[in-house]
């Protein structure tokens, strides 16, 4: 996969482009500095993907779950307040990343060790107030 650079305007865009890498994957970890956009840019990407309801930051829910038109789940989580791996067993976040469902992981470190072995890490990176640049690993 290439590495993506665009602009805040043309998001829309990037997150039609990074689905249309994906493949078959479906859990894709995030990556970036604080305010650096992961969350725009799935709230983006769940727009593509036709999600119905009205995706926010699941920093205290910890995971959103949303629905696509197509009936389907997209889960968005958020697990910059998760302190050990405990909680992400209480949380039932393996069953979640082996749902076959689309899966976003905001800060994902504590997690690594319960993903599936083909998700992508999307590394995030702030070029400027106004662009981004998206690295795929």
């Amino acid at each position: 996969m290439e590495n993506l650079q665009y602009q805040i305007q043309n998001i829309q865009q990037a997150a039609a482009y990074l689905i249309s890498q994906l493949g078959t994957t479906k859990v894709v970890t995030f990556t970036a500095p604080m305010g650096a956009g992961k969350t725009t840019l799935i709230t983006a990407i769940c727009k593509q993907l036709q999600v119905q309801d009205v995706p926010t930051s699941p920093t205290y829910s910890i995971i959103n779950e949303y629905t696509t038109s197509f009936g389907s789940s997209v889960y968005h989580i958020d697990l910059y307040r998760v302190k050990d791996e405990e909680d992400l067993w209480q949380l039932g976040l393996d069953e979640i990343v082996n749902s076959g469902n689309y899966c976003f992981v905001e800060w994902p470190q504590l997690a690594l060790p319960l993903l599936p072995t083909n998700t992508i890490a999307v590394n995030i990176s702030i070029v400027n107030t106004n662009e981004r640049v998206i690295n795929f690993a």
